[in-house]
């Protein structure tokens, strides 16, 4: 194994549940009240417009057309204010051998180097940050990840993706890499675990200290 790949909100960084607590405060109002359980297990690491597109049809409601905007100036005030590193990430990072990192993210390359640099996590990756911001389609297709591999220079089989996500998971394993499902994260609720399985993930990590000697073991062939 000669690259790590990792996804950055609910993998390195615990924004996944800070970005829907936000969203479930702000959709209240318009009577889409799913509760934080259903939300995070449903819509982690999906897009805000896919989000939006799925609960205004299911509740049948149309939300103004300035509402996503407002959704991601009250969500990057929350980064700003309360992001923290996954608990323990740092140090699982600074425990491993010097492979090589990069990470794949639907998020912007502004937000990933922000929230990196935030948790002091940056220099761990140097400039590789991979967005869906760079291809036409975002996870779960595998584009970003695709896109990951043309620029590392390496195949599938030399990589290991960690990944939190249903839709993040697709898109690593749609690429043809192999996945590490991350349990650690501050929106993982239960039958989280068997979303990721039905994703097609075999291998599952409760927290960092459980990644670290996934990712060790792995390491050794």
């Amino acid at each position: 194994m000669q690259h790590l790949i990792f996804d950055c909100d609910g993998v390195l960084v615990d924004s996944e549940i800070l970005a829907a607590r936000v969203a479930l405060r702000m959709l209240a109002p318009y009577g889409i009240r799913p509760g934080e359980a259903e939300f995070c297990r449903r819509f982690s690491g999906m897009m805000e417009q896919d989000i939006l597109a799925v609960l205004q049809a299911e509740y049948a409601v149309r939300l103004p057309d300035t509402f996503i905007e407002e959704l991601l100036t009250a969500s990057r005030h929350a980064h700003e204010t309360e992001l923290e590193a996954i608990p323990g990430m740092l140090a699982m990072l600074d425990a491993l051998p010097p492979v090589p990192k990069s990470v794949a993210s639907n998020s912007s390359v502004r937000h990933v180097a922000h929230s990196l640099e935030r948790t002091g996590m940056s220099g761990h990756f140097g400039e590789r940050y991979f967005s869906s911001h760079h291809v036409p389609r975002p996870k779960p297709a595998p584009d970003v990840y695709q896109y990951a591999l043309a620029q590392i220079g390496l195949q599938a089989a030399d990589c290991l993706v960690v990944e939190d996500s249903f839709a993040g998971a697709t898109a690593a394993l749609a690429a043809g890499l192999d996945v590490i499902g991350f349990l650690g994260g501050g929106h993982i609720f239960e039958a989280h675990a068997d979303r990721l399985r039905q994703a097609g993930v075999q291998v599952l990590a409760a927290d960092a200290e459980e990644l670290r000697a996934l990712l060790l073991e792995r390491m050794r062939y």
